[in-house]
Parts: C-alpha cells; structure tokens; sequence
C-alpha cells in the first residue's frame, strides 16, 4: 500500500509514541495560544512549494533527519526506519496526509469538518470547539492541525516515550 515505506511499518510506525501523556494533557486553552502564536509560521508554511512543505512536516513535526553517506536522500525515522524522501507527501497525498494525522488523533476530542463559502470547500480541523487549522485541501488541514499540536506537545514539556521528537522547534521558515 505504500510504496517506499518498509514492509513491517505500511506507516503504522512513524511517531506512535506521541500517544503518550503529551497528546493526553493537552487543552482547548493550549491549543489556542499555539494556534494563536504560530499563524505568522501557518502563513509562511502555506506560501512554500509542497517539496519544501513536506520536507518541513517531516524535519520539525515528525523529527526525521536527512541520511547522509548510504543513506543519502532518505528519511531516517526515530524508529530507526528509512524512508525515501520523495515517497514522503503529505501535502500532495491523502493517505499520507490521512497516517501523520491519525498519530496526532485525540479521540472525541479532534474533529474536520467540511466548510463552504463563496471560495468554495475548504476543510476546518477542531480541537473540542477551539479551531485549530484550515486548508483548501483536506491534506492542507491535516498538516497544519499536526503543526500545531506538534508545537502544542512542546509547550507541554511532556518527554517523549522514545526518540528526540519534542525538542522546541527553533528554526525559522524561509
């Protein structure tokens, strides 16, 4: 089903420790202020190309780096997978998109809905009743609500179960 992931994983292995205490202790009023502070990044994030967009997801929000040597040009997970750096769209790929958000999924407290206005659709993603991103498409959404929390997780200070992922964010968008 996905092409370059290795065999065992099918994406099912990419942050999953995330559903430890950090996704658990978040609140609305948490989310808002992320949301709140990160909207100059949200607006940087939305004018890249979608190579840069995704490079961005992967690097920051999943806390991959780039191989070197033999792994050049791969992702190299925290569960110490590798993976090709072009098979990684979540911008351009629903079901991408669709696994990044299922590992930030809060069950009963995370909804999308489908919105119109006179643009046209455009897809709201919802921490309990607080808006927390929006995109015209539904992978747009997907990616920034996981930037937030991402970034949400952080300010939690809550430790990872594995890997370095919850460092802070300290890099500045182009």
């Amino acid at each position: 089903m996905w092409e370059g992931f290795p065999p065992q994983s099918n994406g099912q292995n990419m942050i999953n420790h995330l559903h430890g205490e950090g996704l658990k202790n978040l609140t609305v009023d948490t989310m808002r202020k992320v949301r709140l502070e990160l909207e100059p990044l949200l607006r940087r994030w939305d004018n890249m190309c979608p190579e840069d967009q995704d490079h961005y997801i992967a690097t920051e929000v999943m806390g991959w780096t780039l191989g070197s040597g033999e792994n050049a040009g791969l992702y190299i997970t925290e569960v110490a997978e590798l993976l090709r750096v072009e098979d990684f769209k979540p911008t351009e790929c629903l079901t991408t998109a669709y696994y990044l958000f299922e590992f930030f999924l809060i069950p009963d407290k995370v909804s999308i809905q489908p919105c119109g206005s006179a643009a046209g659709l455009f897809w709201m993603v919802y921490f309990k009743h607080a808006y927390i991103a929006a995109g015209k498409k539904l992978q747009q959404a997907l990616c920034k609500s996981c930037i937030v929390m991402r970034h949400a997780i952080t300010l939690t200070k809550e430790k990872p179960v594995q890997g370095g992922m919850m460092q802070p964010i300290n890099r500045v968008l182009p």
